[in-house]
């Protein structure tokens, strides 16, 4: 059943935006004009909105920002939308530790000078420093307390073996 076209209608039928194909035009939206069905890549049907379609503010059905936000995800491996691994959640509280002024622990290190070095602030640079922790029994422990994090400074240590005053980093 056609319906009705405005005299400055653009016919979008066949044309490809991104991922999807404007299959046929379907109505008009009070707010944003003329509506297309659209068959996106995944084989999905969606109501697009010329407009959006035209801009490139809609590009799929939604399975490229599922994919997108998997791929980012994925990039390590050591973090998913339910868990994230012990040297992850150590690499961020040392990063809270030192960068955020909000965090609780940032006046004992940050605010008294304590820094991650640069290549740390990267998660991937931090794991092939330190590796994996040897046991959920391990911690991340600076040697010189007065020293910045990084590789030369730090250690997975039981607490028994830390050095005297230290406190653990990355306690999970």
């Amino acid at each position: 059943m056609a319906t009705k076209r405005p005299h400055n209608f653009n016919d979008l039928t066949g044309q490809t935006f991104g991922r999807l194909v404007a299959l046929e035009h379907v109505g008009t939206a009070p707010d944003t004009g003329a509506l297309w069905r659209c068959r996106c890549q995944c084989g999905a049907i969606a109501d697009v909105a010329a407009t959006y379609l035209r801009n490139g503010r809609t590009a799929s059905c939604g399975c490229l920002a599922v994919e997108t936000s998997r791929d980012r995800q994925a990039r390590h491996g050591h973090t998913t939308a339910t868990c994230t691994t012990p040297e992850y959640n150590c690499w961020r509280q040392i990063k809270a530790r030192c960068c955020r002024p909000s965090c609780k622990q940032y006046p004992t290190h940050g605010g008294r000078g304590i820094k991650v070095c640069d290549e740390w602030l990267d998660f991937e640079a931090f794991l092939a420093d330190v590796g994996y922790r040897p046991s959920d029994r391990h911690r991340l422990y600076r040697l010189d307390q007065d020293g910045d994090f990084n590789a030369l400074n730090c250690a997975w240590l039981l607490p028994k073996e830390r050095p005297a005053g230290t406190a653990g980093a990355g306690r999970r």
